[in-house]
């Protein structure tokens, strides 16, 4: 079942994602969080072997991209953002793990977010925010993009959170982001380096095997 859906922010921000998994019963979801520039098609590969293991998924275009174009009156891209208004994002996230709560039913502690770049450091925030959330994957995270400050968020999170990190030696600023933030994450986490593989929901294209380990993990931490 693959269906568009649509719902506001807390600032009027109109978020537009798609909805794919089991019609009755699935074990989990995910949400996903796109890097820049992308839109929520980046995840569609993954999102289909996740249906495959009765997992659902709700993968959403980040304010000022794609279809998340409209704030009342006004058009929003992501090329005229100032940092806060990337910073902002956090809002869709927020809106997009109520709309999960309330339209499906989803429990906080069976939602796990998968975020790329800034997606990931995101991902982050919103685990920081949300108590009951499971966990996150992060793909080639930063310790700060555009003020969303990974570094940070990262010691807010209990321990008995679970991650999973990748980046790239080709990427090097990710690579050593995600080194730094493993050694300040002290709880379940599995890391993953690359020799090569570019950045982002990239590495999924170019490291096949990603795709199978995401899967892996996910079911793991919601079993």
């Amino acid at each position: 079942m693959t269906e568009t859906v649509r719902f506001r922010t807390a600032d009027n921000v109109g978020i537009v994602g798609d909805y794919r998994g089991p019609a009755n019963h699935p074990v989990g979801y995910v949400l996903f969080l796109h890097m820049m520039p992308a839109d929520r098609s980046s995840w569609l590969n993954l999102a289909l072997n996740l249906a495959k293991e009765n997992i659902a998924s709700l993968a959403i275009d980040l304010r000022g991209h794609g279809e998340s174009v409209h704030q009342g009156a006004d058009i929003l891209n992501y090329k005229n953002f100032t940092d806060e208004d990337h910073q902002a994002s956090v809002q869709d996230v927020d809106a997009a793990i109520g709309w999960l709560k309330s339209e499906q039913n989803a429990p906080e502690n069976k939602i796990v977010l998968v975020g790329a770049s800034i997606g990931a450091n995101l991902s982050l925030t919103a685990l920081a925010k949300h108590k009951d959330l499971i966990g996150a994957a992060l793909l080639s995270p930063g310790l700060d993009y555009r003020g969303v400050q990974a570094d940070k968020d990262i010691v807010a999170i209990n321990r008995t959170r679970k991650l999973f990190m990748a980046a790239a030696a080709d990427d090097i600023y990710s690579l050593q982001s995600m080194r730094a933030l493993a050694e300040k994450f002290d709880g379940a986490k599995q890391v993953e380096e690359f020799t090569r593989g570019g950045h982002g929901a990239s590495m999924l294209e170019t490291v096949p095997q990603l795709n199978d380990l995401l899967v892996r993990w996910v079911k793991e931490i919601l079993s």
